[in-house]
């Protein structure tokens, strides 16, 4: 009998989840790792290039390639920093605003779908279970 590493469930639901959210976002031009920097941006507009990346938690090259991409689509700016002409300051645009709403209804919906055959309980006791292990790697 083979024996479910918790952390091989783990990655098998992260490479199936990203799989099919990239597929259901397809259509906004977002992906799932674009979705990291348009959340955080979402929710606190305006943090220096730097603090972002700490808060993603990619190194520093991947967060510049990302941003590029990102700036490009139109979804955020990116201006030099009046104290500190070195730093650069990220912002989300209005139509980067938007695709983030998009975004976050997009994830709901599929959240619903996907646990609807759960019960409150069970979510609840799994949520808890994975921050405790989270917690302990």
């Amino acid at each position: 009998m083979e024996y479910d590493y918790i952390i091989s469930l783990c990655s098998s639901i992260k490479k199936d989840y990203t799989k099919n959210i990239n597929s259901i976002l397809k259509d906004l031009n977002v992906t799932l790792s674009d979705f990291a920097f348009l959340n955080i941006l979402y929710h606190e507009n305006n943090l220096t290039q730097d603090n972002l990346a700490k808060k993603v938690q990619y190194n520093n090259a991947t967060v510049t390639r990302s941003l590029i991409r990102l700036e490009k689509r139109g979804f955020i700016k990116r201006n030099q920093n009046i104290d500190d002409k070195r730093e650069k300051i990220v912002q989300l645009t209005p139509i980067g605003r938007e695709v983030t709403q998009d975004v976050i209804h997009k994830l709901e919906e599929y959240d619903q779908h996907t646990l609807r055959d759960f019960d409150d309980e069970e979510i609840e006791n799994c949520k808890r279970f994975l921050k405790k292990y989270l917690k302990k790697l």
